[in-house]
């Protein structure tokens, strides 16, 4: 006899997880007849023998066969129907009218909807409308009897047709067509009948789903301020330095869900990061972790592993699932389409209003604010709080730099993935994230070695168009946001004049860009450009953009050629941090060293000095050395 379990998936066979009846709650006549059929079904998948399963519950053969696979059957809930085929009329499908004699109005109203689908999308598109007519909501059946008596009447329906012929104009069939409308909509149907404001609240059950994925293959993202000020020093034009308080800031955390390892915590020198320091923050969980070097005294790593990519096979792994809230950097377009592109990772978006959702993200935060408000820069929770005393005259007379924060937060990120913790059992974060890479049944996924050389989130792709002044002999150029790009290659492609192509463009980078052509046949890489003329030097797209913004040029006069225009914008910011605690975050954005997790240029750019970090004085040092006495690690 045939194999019954030949080509069956072997995840349909487990029936620990199969939809489970309560025998108690049929009818005398009805329990029997289930007992056998389970009987049957279990001594097949057991045995994998029809006949055996015959023999235990007196069935015939043919009918186990055809209760077998009606329980491995996908249900229209989406999972196996299980042992809910064994009890008598249950339906696992849609019911579907075949004979056209049949007597009645059962099924009539599928075979309309199947016949003229724009009936079907016109009653929809007015059931979820809140436009369409001067209907009340929630919608009645009544109104949607009466339309579809309406769209019936347009495609040309005779009187005598269904459903103008019926006499209840098809209500009761419309009421069970709206019923699994509102299921299968979702939040467009809770849009449709409670508003806006209902919408946005709706719990469509990501979290659900969520629970279902393996945890250790989800990252958590958050942003949290730095609920603390920092300083930053300007030097004087008369010689010397000042130091200026900034505003507060963000940080980016991440968290691995199954094991709490904090993946990323990424300072952002801004009141609100933009898309292209979220994906930064992606770039830097993937990457193997570059490690700080420490000014503090008494800051150093531990000899155990404390970040993910210590561990064997932990570096450059990708997670399966991103769970974010709904915050505009998160649900933008450019967002999701370099994560799901670059990391063939899924995105799902949180309800707003509920941070249990991503309570492990939302731990790490609270550990961070409580260990950063026994500084004495701390805001506190309000002007009125009594931990807070003029903090921002403390961050000025320590000399508190935002590095040093961001040295701390490193070792609070160590500490916090170093440590036992209930939730795991008194196991570390990193012992559970090791026991589960580990083991042999694990898959990793991991980034290809070939896209690890280049490997860059928020790289930018623009459409631009060749500029070549034929007439004047001048080179090929190609203009993005002020800056004129060339190329040895672009140079000798005068044929290409008003050719449209397109830019890739790293962010951190800006001064560097690769052309790639658009012809049905080439699709290729052109050039390697840089950029000429006032911004020839290395900068980032970001301080192109502050430049026009804040006018500078408009600042100066007569205007200076002897300066760039990145030193240009770092004076002008100069002149303005001592008056405006803005002004000095931009100031402290454009001065600081390259971030973790940012990606490599394109080509080496030209060799630059290094920038050093700004060493506080030994009083400092000695007034920032109480704080350990508050701070217990």
């Amino acid at each position: 006899m045939r194999n019954i379990l030949q080509g069956v998936d072997i995840r349909r066979l487990e029936m620990d997880t199969w939809p489970t009846v309560d025998e108690t709650l049929l009818d005398a006549e009805e329990r029997e007849p289930f007992r056998r059929r389970k009987c049957a079904v279990i001594a097949v998948i057991r045995s994998n023998s029809v006949n055996l399963g015959a023999e235990e519950s007196g069935l015939t053969p043919k009918e186990v066969r055809r209760v077998f696979k009606r329980c491995l059957k996908i249900h229209r809930d989406g999972r196996v129907t299980g042992f809910r085929a064994c009890v008598r009329y249950h339906r696992i499908k849609n019911y579907e009218l075949s004979d056209e004699t049949t007597t009645g109005y059962a099924g009539l109203l599928g075979r309309l909807f199947r016949n003229y689908p724009s009936i079907e999308k016109a009653l929809i598109r007015f059931a979820t409308s809140r436009k369409n007519s001067e209907m009340t909501l929630p919608v009645r059946v009544s109104d949607l009897s009466f339309k579809l008596l309406e769209l019936c009447r347009e495609v040309g329906l005779a009187a005598n047709e269904y459903p103008l012929a019926a006499v209840e104009s098809a209500r009761k069939a419309l009421e069970g067509w709206y019923a699994r409308l509102a299921d299968s909509m979702g939040r467009g149907f809770i849009r449709a009948e409670f508003g806006e404001d209902a919408a946005r609240q709706y719990d469509d059950g990501l979290e659900a789903y969520v629970s279902s994925v393996d945890p250790h293959r989800i990252m958590v993202f958050d942003e949290w301020t730095a609920h603390a000020f920092t300083a930053v020093e300007i030097p004087q034009p008369g010689g010397g330095t000042m130091w200026v308080p900034i505003s507060r800031y963000k940080f980016i955390n991440g968290v691995r869900r199954g094991d709490h390892v904090v993946c990323a915590s990424r300072p952002v020198l801004r009141k609100e990061p933009d898309v292209a320091e979220f994906l930064a923050t992606i770039e830097g969980a993937i990457r193997p972790h570059r490690r700080r070097e420490f000014t503090v005294p008494g800051y150093a790593y531990p000899a155990t592993p404390c970040f993910t990519s210590d561990t064997p096979g932990g570096e450059w792994l990708l997670p399966d699932l991103l769970y974010l809230d709904r915050s505009l950097v998160h649900l933008a377009a450019e967002n999701r389409i370099a994560i799901t592109r670059g990391l063939g990772s899924i995105i799902l978006y949180g309800p707003p209003r509920r941070p249990r959702g991503r309570g492990d993200v939302e731990a790490l935060n609270s550990f961070f604010a409580t260990k950063v408000r026994k500084f004495p820069t701390t805001t506190g929770s309000g002007p009125k709080d009594p931990v807070r005393h003029e903090p921002e005259k403390e961050a000025v007379r320590l000399h508190f730099h935002h590095d040093l924060l961001a040295q701390f937060l490193e070792m609070l990120r160590v500490d916090y993935s170093t440590c036992g913790k209930k939730s795991l059992k008194g196991h570390t974060p990193m012992e559970v994230f090791q026991r589960w890479a580990g083991n042999s049944c694990t898959i990793l996924r991991h980034l290809p070695p070939s896209h690890r050389d280049q490997f860059a989130l928020a790289e930018l792709c623009v459409p631009v168009t060749i500029s070549c002044d034929q007439k004047s002999g001048r080179q090929p150029v190609v203009r993005y946001k002020y800056g004129e790009y060339v190329g040895p290659h672009l140079a000798n492609m005068r044929s290409r004049n008003k050719e449209k192509c397109l830019l890739v463009l790293n962010r951190q980078a800006a001064h560097l860009g690769r052309l790639y052509s658009l012809r049905e046949h080439e699709k290729h890489e052109i050039d390697v450009l840089h950029t000429r003329g006032e911004w020839k030097e290395p900068h980032t797209l970001r301080e192109r953009e502050l430049y026009y913004d804040f006018k500078v040029s408009r600042q100066q006069k007569p205007r200076d050629r002897t300066k760039s225009r990145t030193q240009q914008l770092r004076e002008f910011c100069e002149r303005q941090a001592a008056a405006d605690k803005d002004m000095a975050l931009v100031y402290a954005d454009l001065s600081k060293p390259a971030a973790e997790g940012t990606a490599d240029p394109l080509v080496e750019p030209h060799a630059t000095q290094a920038k050093e970090v700004p060493e506080s004085s030994e009083e400092t040092w000695r007034k920032l050395n109480c704080l350990s006495e508050k701070i217990t690690w």
